[in-house]
């Protein structure tokens, strides 16, 4: 009898806080976002990439509660429509996902958009497929001043079982200087655990330490000129060949130009 009232007090003490957050702090959210690509790829003979097209469009309706200062909880669902491909016709993608948003501070935990990620990542670090995964499902941290600013995430991608590899990925970017002339890295690590059929572990590891200028203030309105300039740096080990490591490497430079909503960029490396 003691054991049931000893746990019943357990019960209330832990929700009573959540119970006292006076009503009109609680505020209804809501979030939509469309994304509609197209994208032709044609190579050589490769194993590892063939050629394709990838279209298709996804729209992301989220709806949340917000509460204190910055807090919110977000439930939402990712509908992706591959076109041309007959099954399935539509995939579905669950978004559930705490968020903070702070003066200098911020943060998300659960599954949560990718576009939380506000620093600058490469192309060679995202490959377009990412158009269909536009989630992250784990952590991200960041902290933003005026001079500068960092963030740090964690993806998990596999949950290792008989035929699936536990896999993760990291990421983090960091910036400091004005925004006419600063220095930056971004920086990605992916890593392949074994699994009950697969043995082995594999990392990948990218680095891209590099300068940039954003012009965009000495423009007329409208205008923006962004300049990027570095070195992408990886060291990838294969455990499973026993092939042992490779750090290729090389110079990257960027130049990005828009106007009125459009613009063109132009990778050089």
């Amino acid at each position: 009898m003691n054991k049931r009232v000893l746990i019943r007090i357990i019960l209330l003490v832990s929700v009573m806080p959540c119970m006292a957050l006076p009503l009109h702090a609680q505020r209804l959210l809501w979030d939509v976002d469309f994304k509609f690509g197209f994208d032709n790829r044609e190579y050589a003979s490769l194993t590892t990439s063939p050629s394709g097209t990838m279209f298709g469009a996804i729209l992301s309706p989220k709806i949340g509660l917000g509460f204190g200062k910055g807090h919110s909880l977000y439930a939402g669902v990712d509908v992706d429509r591959y076109f041309g491909r007959t099954s399935p016709t539509l995939e579905f993608d669950y978004l559930l996902y705490y968020q903070y948003d702070g003066k200098h501070f911020s943060a998300n935990a659960g599954s949560f958009p990718l576009k939380r990620l506000r620093g600058y990542y490469p192309k060679a670090f995202f490959d377009e497929h990412l158009f269909f995964d536009g989630n992250i499902e784990g952590l991200l941290l960041s902290y933003e001043s005026k001079w500068w600013r960092i963030e740090g995430s964690l993806d998990w991608l596999g949950c290792v079982d008989w035929e699936t590899r536990e896999r993760f990925s990291v990421y983090s970017y960091g910036q400091s200087g004005a925004p006419w002339l600063n220095f930056s890295y971004s920086f990605m690590m992916t890593h392949y655990a074994g699994s009950d059929r697969v043995g082995g572990v594999v990392d990948n590891v990218w680095i891209y330490p590099h300068a940039e200028a954003d012009l965009s203030e000495f423009l007329p309105d409208r205008m923006n000129l962004k300049l990027r300039a570095g070195w992408i740096q990886t060291y990838q080990n294969d455990r499973v060949r026993e092939a042992g490591p490779v750090m290729p490497g090389g110079f990257q430079g960027e130049v990005s130009f828009g106007c009125y909503g459009f613009g063109i960029s132009n990778v050089i490396y």
